[in-house]
């Protein structure tokens, strides 16, 4: 997936849509810091101030505090 920009406001909701293989699950697996190891990181994911996701914190262990409460991702399945 190569140049996502998103932004959503304070009491906005997000879908996303596309055809099979545009990139719609790879890119919430990011927001919700579930990339697989191989996935390389080139931008970054703020939310609230808050940096979710970079190539620095892509070394560290992805931050799941505000899955399920803030940001949540329903799949298909």
């Amino acid at each position: 997936v190569k140049g996502v920009s998103l932004e959503v406001g304070t009491g906005e909701l997000l879908a996303l849509v596309g055809e099979s293989g545009s990139g719609k699950s790879l890119t919430a697996l990011s927001v919700m810091g579930l990339l697989p190891p191989s996935a390389q990181v080139t931008g970054s994911i703020q939310f609230e101030n808050k940096t979710l996701l970079s190539p620095d914190t892509r070394r560290q262990a992805p931050d799941t505090s505000l899955n399920g409460s803030a940001i949540t991702m329903v799949f298909q399945e």
